[in-house]
């Protein structure tokens, strides 16, 4: 049976803040995300706020789509979280970044994600085992490139 949510993890030598700050701010999420190709606030959204919508544009291989976010969490320094829609009609996927502070300094960062709705049957071809995986790889790859980015001093 196909998974409905995973989570990575990983310790970053960084505050919380400055992570949510670069997580946060989506027009940098291609930076991190190695399926996003851009992501831009719209519907008046200038940045993090409950409720801000943005446009997200994202690549696997030869497929290409778009996703409108609505953000859902956004607790500075602790937790953001953004809901996605399935074809612009209701919620479909949950991610969340969650920032603790590391007992000896650090933080420490997971990024997850979770089903919020049914999978129609239809859909079941794109959510497979296969792609649970790659989503996994996907969220390692991004904490890694956010722990590159904030380590170096790029907030």
């Amino acid at each position: 049976m196909t998974e409905t949510a995973g989570s990575a993890r990983r310790r970053i030598d960084a505050d919380p803040e400055v992570l949510y700050d670069l997580v946060a701010d989506v027009t940098r999420m291609a930076e991190w995300s190695p399926e996003t190709t851009a992501a831009r606030w719209v519907g008046g959204a200038t940045g993090p706020e409950v409720g801000a919508r943005f446009r997200g544009s994202n690549r696997r291989g030869l497929l290409r789509w778009s996703t409108d976010p609505v953000v859902e969490v956004a607790d500075r320094g602790r937790t953001f979280a953004f809901t996605t829609t399935l074809f612009g009609r209701g919620r479909f996927t949950r991610w969340t970044y969650t920032f603790t502070p590391a007992e000896g300094g650090g933080t420490d960062v997971e990024e997850s994600w979770e089903q919020v709705t049914a999978v129609p049957v239809w859909s079941r071809l794109f959510v497979t085992d296969a792609r649970v995986a790659e989503l996994q790889r996907g969220m390692e790859e991004t904490l890694a490139r956010l722990a590159g980015a904030a380590e170096a001093g790029d907030a």
